[in-house]
């Protein structure tokens, strides 16, 4: 989804000697070493593909700004085969790789030629596509998007367990080193710990490897306060060593609360026998208009049953919301599918041209009973999909990803529509789910 980005302050500029109108920040975090993909999608105009140019220069941890070595990157230009341009092979939505200049932890600043827009940009632990990806989006920011000196960010859903902790990244972009503070809070706001004087330098980042140094393990959902005398911002992740489990915890500017509850769907009985000639349901999400929304959770049970004929994907569930400025009219918050003969649950994010999307194995062939939820959180940005036993004693299978488009209430007059099963063979390769009983279903928004 296209992103709206000011201009950032010229004297914040200090990388190359010369002032720039259009410098953009991007905070990258750092997770366990190994292959990483961060793809940037740009847009330009029509029969404009001579605009190609994005200069990038990378911050390490660590690190001030000045000194730092531009390098400039390419998109697709004049002549390049479709397939060079991304999956999408939209030739005005082109991607750049960055991984060959930014590596995980770090700031990457972004200049793209006049004209060219910097839309969305998604980093993938891991491979692409793969088992063992864990996708992303990453926040593009110009000076409008800075805490202010003085100010508090927050970081929520810090975790340890035994093999991993949660980090924080301070970033600076202040013309001088900025002295802050980190505060670990109760989840009412009071301190459990906390660190005065760290030093962050001049347009650079430090992290902070162990905030949760007092707490023991199995410490989860735990809340951080970072405060700095410069412009800032915040950042973390949770660095799993396996990686498919990497989470990334972005900053909000005041304490988090779980906000108060609002049931928009409840439906005890069955609600979609998946049959040829009733192949799917379909649910307007009744938000109310200018209500920002912090968590969404749907619960349903499903009863699930072997194909009698050929299939590839059968679809689940997913929910969109029409807009007809989007690539294929609509703004898709998740969709989910099963690979059928190989026992694995796509989600797709929803990024139109990126085409982000996390893949698992998981069997759920058979005639057999499970309970579904999904979450989605707007302000942590993140997805959570999980599938159970209907008797909520196993866990088959649970997915933690980024929320890339996390405005999932009311917009210009049009709901979300939340869809079950789907109204007919797409593509010959996507299929209703034949035979599924979807049941008890209950939709909860959190504001």
């Amino acid at each position: 989804m296209k992103k709206t980005l000011a201009l950032a302050l010229p004297s914040l500029l200090l990388l190359t000697g010369f002032a720039s109108a259009k410098k953009y920040y991007v905070p990258i975090p750092t997770v366990v070493s190994g292959e990483v993909h961060i793809s940037l999608e740009t847009e330009r105009p029509k029969n404009s593909e001579f605009l190609r140019d994005v200069t990038v220069t990378f911050i390490p941890e660590g690190r001030a700004g000045a000194g730092a070595v531009p390098r400039i990157l390419q998109g697709c230009g004049p002549g390049d085969p479709s397939k060079f341009c991304g999956p999408s092979t939209n030739r005005e939505h082109p991607l750049i790789d960055l991984a060959s200049v930014v590596s995980s932890g770090g700031l990457a600043v972004l200049e793209p030629e006049e004209g060219l827009a910097l839309n969305e940009i998604g980093i993938f632990v891991g491979k692409e596509a793969s088992t063992s990806s864990s996708d992303w989006e990453l926040p593009i920011l110009d000076s409008t998007k800075f805490f202010a000196p003085g100010g508090t960010a927050y970081l929520s859903g810090l975790r340890k367990s035994a093999t991993a902790s949660s980090n924080v990244q301070i970033f600076n972009f202040g013309s001088q080193s900025a002295n802050c503070s980190v505060k670990i809070l109760r989840p009412k706001g009071s301190t459990l710990d906390h660190r005065d004087g760290l030093t962050v330098p001049a347009l650079g980042l430090i992290r902070i490897p162990d905030p949760l140094r007092s707490l023991t393990t199995g410490a989860g959902n735990t809340p951080a306060a970072v405060t700095c005398d410069q412009p800032f911002y915040v950042f973390g992740a949770y660095p799993t060593v396996d990686r498919s489990q990497t989470l990334v915890h972005y900053p909000q500017a005041a304490f988090p609360t779980a906000g108060t509850a609002t049931t928009l769907l409840a439906q005890s009985n069955t609600f979609l026998n998946c049959t040829f000639n009733n192949p799917v349901a379909n649910f307007s999400l009744p938000f109310k208009a200018g209500t920002k929304y912090k968590v969404l959770t749907i619960d349903f049970d499903a009863r699930t049953v072997d194909p009698n004929d050929f299939v590839v994907f059968r679809n689940i569930v997913g929910m969109s919301r029409s807009d007809p400025s989007q690539r294929f009219g609509k703004t898709l918050f998740f969709g989910n599918f099963e690979r059928f003969d190989g026992n694995k649950i796509k989600l797709d994010l929803g990024t139109p041209f990126i085409e982000a999307a996390v893949t698992r194995s998981a069997n759920i062939s058979g005639l057999r009973f499970f309970h579904f939820t999904v979450t989605l959180n707007a302000e942590q940005k993140s997805i959570r999909y999980q599938i159970r036993r209907s008797d909520l004693t196993a866990t088959i299978l649970e997915i933690n990803a980024g929320l890339f488009n996390e405005n999932f209430g009311e917009s210009n007059g049009t709901v979300p529509t939340l869809q079950f099963g789907l109204a007919g063979v797409a593509d010959d390769a996507y299929f209703p789910p034949y035979g599924w009983k979807f049941s008890n279903l209950k939709v909860v928004a959190f504001k």
